[in-house]
């Protein structure tokens, strides 16, 4: 039996559109379920500093994290770190200082431990890795005439082991949970410290 062109041009388009949607389904299955959030710093308190401007820099040390953790973040812990001055902090525009907010750490790192031995590794079947987020930054307050008033720095970290072929969404979860952790640290510090290193502030909320 012979098979027109135009039937046989039918039937390949049809097996191409069966496959795609196979690889499509494929691809669906096996994405990962949990999508992590941003942190945030909303709510209380505000503060009115006695500054006009505040500038936002990071230290040349801080680099991106890998493509690896990266692409398991909601945002980079660089960007979480630049939002808490925004939320935070009030501008006066009767004022003739600047605040200077420096991130000088803002990391997300993953490290493999080494194997257990011993009779210990006869239990360890698969290897554990340390994920961490770390955060460092500083705050100076300087008047009109460039004159520093004022300073405060604040550290923060939170970190966890994982065992590597778990799932990838409780991976996920896992660095959801270590940013907004470490966020949360860095806030509480920088509430205590802030109110104490920069006189002249005024809350507002």
């Amino acid at each position: 039996m012979r098979l027109s062109n135009s039937f046989l041009q039918r039937a390949t388009a049809l097996r191409g559109a069966v496959l795609a949607l196979a690889v499509g389904l494929a691809g669906c299955a096996s994405a990962p379920a949990f999508q992590p959030g941003a942190p945030t710093f909303d709510g209380a308190p505000v503060w009115r500093v006695p500054a006009s401007q505040i500038e936002v820099q990071t230290s040349p040390e801080v680099g991106k994290p890998e493509t690896q953790i990266l692409t398991r973040l909601a945002i980079a812990p660089e960007d979480v770190a630049r939002s808490w001055p925004a939320s935070r902090l009030r501008t006066d525009s009767s004022q003739n200082g600047a605040i200077v907010f420096t991130i000088e750490k803002a990391s997300a790192t993953e490290r493999i431990l080494p194997r257990k031995t011993g009779v210990t590794a006869a239990f360890t079947r698969d290897a554990e890795s340390v994920l961490e987020v770390a955060y460092a930054v500083s705050l100076a307050l300087f008047d009109g005439k460039g004159q520093k008033q004022g300073g405060a720095r604040a550290e923060a970290r939170a970190s966890s082991t994982f065992v590597e072929g778990s799932d990838e969404d409780d991976r996920r979860k896992l660095w959801d949970r270590l940013m907004r952790e470490a966020a949360a640290k860095l806030d509480a510090e920088l509430q205590r410290q802030v109110p104490e290193g920069l006189p002249g502030l005024q809350q507002e909320g």
